[in-house]
């Protein structure tokens, strides 16, 4: 669950870019509370319809400050 592009990148040889699981077990607790399973390292997971995985380049480039270095400010950076 952590990383959707899983295969991908094991089939292109980028195999040190694979996000590994943290072992947070969010996921199975989600899941033996009734919930949707949901990834505390990739934000998209399980949210898919609403959040994409791929995010595409910006039309206009901007300067911007990431604040944060949780999942959101490191997939934004």
């Amino acid at each position: 669950m952590a990383d959707p592009h899983i295969v991908r990148k094991i089939i292109a040889g980028e195999e040190d870019n694979i996000w590994p699981c943290i072992g947070a077990t969010y996921c199975l607790d989600r899941i033996y509370q009734g919930g949707e399973a949901l990834c505390m390292h990739n934000a998209a997971s399980g949210r898919e319809l609403t959040m994409p995985h791929d995010i595409p380049p910006a039309k206009v480039k901007k300067k911007v400050v990431i604040i944060g270095a949780g999942p959101a400010g490191l997939e934004a950076a």
